[in-house]
């Protein structure tokens, strides 16, 4: 995959790949909120001009996410930007909330959680 920009915010850092990847990875001690996955999503239509693609996520141990940042990332508004979701993750605690994000909030995109990165984007690549 070939890297052709990169958006650093304080929460998050953005990489989008050709021809169809973005991803997106949260960084710091931070809770995400509904606010911030607006945010994120008005960059991926930004600099994607409005076409959805393929998301690996990944975050760090310590972040946290609350529940209007599930439930606007599971709304057809809120996943209008993406083909489908790998969440890669590093802790029980981490597979639990995405797991619970996967199975209670069901997104209306394939969604899978992985435990490396290599697996993710193997499967993310057979959604296109």
């Amino acid at each position: 995959m070939k890297q052709l920009k990169e958006l650093s915010l304080d929460f998050a850092r953005i990489r989008f790949y050709e021809p169809d990847m973005a991803h997106i990875d949260i960084i710091g001690d931070y809770l995400i909120t509904e606010k911030e996955v607006r945010i994120i999503n008005t960059h991926l239509s930004d600099l994607n001009e409005g076409k959805a693609l393929l998301l690996l996520i990944t975050a760090e141990e310590v972040t946290q996410f609350d529940d209007s940042a599930r439930v606007f990332s599971a709304s057809e508004e809120g996943s209008k930007y993406s083909l489908a979701e790998a969440f890669v993750v590093k802790s029980l605690s981490q597979r639990l909330i995405a797991n619970f994000y996967v199975k209670v909030n069901k997104p209306p995109i394939p969604s899978k959680v992985f435990n490396s990165e290599k697996e993710a984007i193997k499967w993310l690549e057979s959604k296109r």
